[in-house]
């Protein structure tokens, strides 16, 4: 959003920093939380919208365009991010 006034046509980007799946994060946590267990159910109506969205996003231009760069993978994620914040909220340092 404060990105700097690039000389470029395009306008609009594709950019993604991680993609997960609710079994990404499930597993994740159980990885750091052995006692974490959750149910959930599948919407079906928005699982049919959900199930049309790639796996994934090019983002080449945004990368040549303004030197955009993902700077996490999953397990960076959950630890640098998630991990830490529920933590803290728990009290469990």
């Amino acid at each position: 959003m404060s990105a700097d006034d690039i000389q470029s046509k395009l306008r609009t980007f594709n950019i993604e920093e991680v993609s997960l799946t609710p079994n990404d994060i499930i597993g994740m946590l159980q990885k750091e939380f052995p006692k974490f267990n959750i149910n959930y159910n599948i919407e079906e109506k928005l699982q049919s919208v959900a199930d049309t969205w790639p796996d994934s996003l090019n983002c080449e231009k945004a990368e040549k365009e303004w030197s955009f760069s993902n700077k996490h993978d999953k397990k960076s994620f959950f630890m640098e991010y998630l991990i830490p914040t529920i933590k803290e909220y728990y009290g469990r340092h």
